[in-house]
């Protein structure tokens, strides 16, 4: 029996996708498209190119390269500001007939630069520069850490600011709600419910520069025994209720 086993074009669903992370969680992962996909890769290393030309000129260590008036600086930064996913599929299509990723990004700054309108003079005689004296990886490597860097700066930095606020926010509204603690299984002490929100949210101190006396007695316990104890010290210290941002009207977090 003959099956074909020609692939056919599958729509991509939830259901289709080849990662949980543009299916199953595309909705959560939504914002790091700008940042982690591959148009966002291409849009970097655009920059970096970019940026790459304009430093050579700035600094002169082309003598060749004339150093770039306004009307040529502004027409570059503008190739790499206006850089959207329409672009991103040309330099695609560029990539075909290269078979090189980084080597489409310079052959579509080229074609930019020369369907510029109007078109600097400096530009036209100094298109034949880009990705001068580069090599990819120092392309790509750029790319990344500028990925990484707004990442954090616009997507992770403001989520986990947010998680913050909300513990803090906890950890006033129930520093009057009495909860019952256990260890091991068993019943211990009662405790503010806005006190574990507390101890998530406080920050760590920085370490203390100042050695205090070892105890003697100290020296005769196991090593594991008195790291463990110097990080509970240490969490204790760090953990305290004050250390959070005080309400407008400051309340214990202690249980009555």
């Amino acid at each position: 029996m003959w099956v074909d086993a020609t692939p056919m074009a599958t729509p991509l669903v939830s259901l289709t996708a080849v990662s949980p992370v543009d299916g199953r969680y595309a909705d959560k992962t939504a914002p790091l498209r700008e940042h982690f996909s591959e148009y966002a890769l291409i849009k970097r290393r655009v920059a970096v190119e970019v940026a790459w030309l304009l430093q050579l000129s700035e600094k002169g260590l082309v003598p060749q390269l004339p150093k770039f008036d306004a009307a040529a600086i502004a027409t570059l930064q503008s190739i790499a500001d206006k850089f959207d996913v329409t672009e991103a599929e040309r330099v695609k299509l560029i990539e075909r007939t290269t078979n090189h990723d980084v080597k489409a990004v310079e052959y579509y700054l080229k074609e930019k630069v020369a369907a510029a309108d109007p078109l600097p003079a400096q530009l036209a005689a100094s298109s034949e520069f880009i990705h001068f004296a580069c090599t990819s990886e120092d392309i790509n490597n750029l790319s990344y850490a500028l990925m990484l860097r707004d990442a954090r700066k616009e997507v992770t930095l403001p989520a986990m600011q947010a998680v913050i606020d909300k513990l803090v926010s906890m950890a006033h509204n129930l520093a009057e709600v009495p909860m019952l603690c256990h260890t091991h299984g068993q019943t211990v002490r009662r405790l503010a419910a806005g006190t574990g929100s507390s101890l998530l949210a406080a920050p760590t101190p920085a370490p203390s520069t100042r050695r205090r006396p070892r105890r003697r007695w100290a020296r005769r316990l196991p090593t594991w025994w008195r790291a463990c104890a110097s990080r509970l010290r240490r969490s204790s210290r760090s953990l305290s209720w004050e250390r959070l941002p005080a309400p407008a009207d400051p309340t214990r977090c202690d249980a009555p």
